[in-house]
């Protein structure tokens, strides 16, 4: 059997050659892959509002914080924000957004950055990520992390009820506010039957990212019975409710009789009492000028 020509000796030798170099270029991409892995990870991911929160950066390979630069960003909508990013050797702060002054915290090890944030608003809601620039002498990284996201929640305030009971037609409006999402609110008698007639409710926002649920209840009662508002926060599984005690006053229910009947002898006494008065003060003024007018014939005869 004859050997192969020289020239496909030394283009399969070539070829060879570019198949280990290549399986060498990708262990070492994978390699530098590994090592150089950033993962962010927010604790607790769902907070509410006032509360603190961890963004953890964690690498494989040691941070040299004399060298190395790390910066988190915060991104909504179109806005990119800088929420912490430090000259590497110092402690000092650069391109910080203002939104983030004095909420920041960082600690290092050598296997991850932990930012803690402090405080956290509605504003605050949004995704995340950290960057780390390695340098090594001549040599530079660009590494980036996964997007986390952060969800603010705020809680509702108790709903205040006002309205008027005058006769068996009712209008009540509740109002509850600060909270968010969007909560849900719904009218209903203390033993719970649900009231959707004649309802009327609004989600407005406060301008400062939470709301404000503003709503209307007209009803013709039946019959005395507490009525309640109540507001729920299905993201915190919280709810707040308040009732108010409505008379129905019409038809020949005892109770409103009576209630009439007190009405009218109130107002008839309150009637004579003024009328009493009034007597009082006329009679005290006649006699008044009764008594003045003998004093001064008897000053007229003495003298």
């Amino acid at each position: 059997m004859e050997a192969p020509p020289p020239v496909i000796l030394d283009f399969l030798l070539k070829l060879s050659r570019m198949y280990v170099l290549y399986c060498c270029f990708l262990s070492w991409y994978f390699l530098l892959s590994v090592n150089y892995a950033v993962r962010l990870e927010i604790t607790p991911s769902h907070v509410i509002a006032g509360r603190n929160v961890t963004v953890n950066c964690e690498f494989e390979q040691s941070y040299d914080s004399s060298n190395d630069d790390i910066m988190w960003e915060f991104h909504k909508n179109t806005k990119r924000l800088i929420v912490w990013r430090s000259i590497p050797g110092t402690n000092m702060l650069r391109d910080q957004n203002e939104h983030f002054h004095g909420r920041t915290e960082v600690k290092f090890t050598s296997e991850k950055a932990v930012l803690t944030l402090r405080s956290i608003n509605l504003s605050d809601s949004g995704e995340y990520r950290c960057i780390i620039f390695i340098r090594r002498g001549r040599n530079s990284e660009y590494l980036t992390s996964n997007f986390s996201y952060l969800s603010v929640a705020a809680p509702y305030s108790i709903p205040v009820v006002t309205g008027l009971n005058k006769t068996e037609e009712i209008s009540l409006h509740c109002i509850s506010y600060g909270g968010y999402p969007e909560g849900q609110l719904m009218w209903h008698y203390r033993n719970g039957s649900i009231l959707t007639e004649s309802v009327s409710t609004q989600h407005i926002s406060n301008g400062m990212g939470a709301f404000v649920i503003n709503s209307t209840l007209s009803l013709r009662i039946q019959q005395s019975d507490d009525i309640c508002c109540s507001v729920s926060h299905t993201d915190l599984l919280q709810s707040w409710t308040t009732c108010q005690a409505l008379t129905a006053c019409h038809g020949n229910y005892p109770h409103c009789i009576l209630f009439d009947m007190f009405i009218s002898i109130v107002s008839g006494l309150a009637f004579l009492i003024i009328l009493l008065f009034i007597t009082i003060i006329i009679i005290t003024i006649r006699m008044f000028q009764g008594s003045t007018q003998i004093k001064a014939k008897q000053l007229e005869n003495s003298t």
